[in-house]
């Protein structure tokens, strides 16, 4: 996710996993398998159209990360 498509994305009309990461976080990228094996999953379900699972740099987009996160 971007500044400009974040609001369109997460928009109320569907579920959808954000995951907030820094590229230097260590916990993040212990995370990245985990995620994309969600990923994975959902887009194999039948439910898939349900479900948005998504990421957003925390680094370069700092309002939209301490607007959620903090």
């Amino acid at each position: 996710l971007t500044s400009a498509n974040f609001d369109s994305v997460v928009n109320g009309k569907q579920s959808v996993l954000v995951e907030f990461y820094a590229p230097w976080c260590g916990y993040c990228q212990d995370f990245v398998p985990k995620m994309k094996k969600l990923g994975a999953l959902i887009s194999g379900s039948a439910r898939k159209s349900d479900v948005v699972i998504a990421k957003l740099d925390g680094n370069k987009f700092v309002k939209i990360a301490n607007k959620y996160v903090f």
